[in-house]
C-alpha cells in the first residue's frame, strides 16, 4: 500500500469499496460504501476483445453503473452536478412529496 502521508490510515475491505470494472478479477457491483472504477480516467487502452477496443468496455461499464451512482449520492444527501449547475440534494430540495 502506498500512501503520501503520516497520518493514520485504514485499509478498507472489497466489500465496503470494490475494485469495479467489467474484466475479473475486477468486480462488476459496487461496494456497500463505494468503488474504484478501474480504466475510467484512460484516454486511451490498448487492447482489445472481440472486435471492441477496451475503451467501450470499460465505459460501457460504468455507463451501466452511472444511474445506480447518482441515486445513491442523492440518497447520501450530495449535489450532483447536472451539466448546467448542482442539482437539490434531497427529495425534498426537488419538490418529491412521496
Amino acid at each position: 500500500m502506498a500512501v503520501l502521508s503520516r497520518e493514520v490510515h485504514h485499509v478498507v475491505r472489497l466489500d465496503e469499496v470494490s475494485i469495479c470494472g467489467y474484466f475479473r478479477p475486477h468486480l462488476l457491483e459496487l461496494g456497500l460504501c463505494g468503488a474504484h472504477f478501474v480504466g475510467v480516467n484512460s484516454r486511451e487502452l490498448s487492447w482489445s476483445w472481440n472486435g471492441r477496443s477496451g475503451h467501450e468496455y470499460v465505459h460501457e461499464h460504468w455507463d451501466s453503473k452511472r444511474v445506480e451512482i447518482i441515486d445513491w449520492l442523492r440518497d447520501a444527501g450530495a449535489a450532483i452536478w447536472d451539466g448546467s449547475g448542482f442539482s437539490a440534494k434531497t427529495p425534498e430540495d426537488r419538490g418529491d412529496r412521496s
